[in-house]
């Protein structure tokens, strides 16, 4: 299944960065959502576990295809694959790693 890092964490709220933090675990369901109206970025897509976690991340390969499944009222599937702190240099940020599936829609039966 296709991975992304999520970007933005430092963004969220407090109340969302504590519970990320102790209770977001791998296997986990987050959600995903269209966000058009991002200054930033008009392909964005947030990233949810109860509160905004942040976006998947801009450079990641296949953001835009998720982005425009879901403006299609697709359903995905997406779980946490990692949740760490990580170290690079002499910084310490939060590592959010989530996967994803497309779920099949039914067709819709004709009468």
């Amino acid at each position: 299944m296709p991975t992304f890092p999520v970007s933005g964490f430092k963004h969220a709220s407090w109340k969302a960065r504590r519970l990320v933090k102790k209770h977001l675990k791998p296997g986990m369901p987050v959600q995903l959502r269209a966000d058009p109206n991002n200054p930033y970025d008009t392909e964005a897509v947030e990233v949810f576990q109860d509160h905004h976690i942040g976006w998947i991340s801009s450079k990641a390969r296949e953001k835009a295809d998720v982005f425009h499944l879901l403006q299609e009222g697709r359903e995905i599937k997406a779980e946490c694959e990692r949740n760490e702190m990580i170290q690079v240099d002499y910084e310490r940020f939060r590592s959010i790693i989530i996967y994803y599936s497309v779920i099949r829609q039914k067709k819709k039966k004709t009468t």
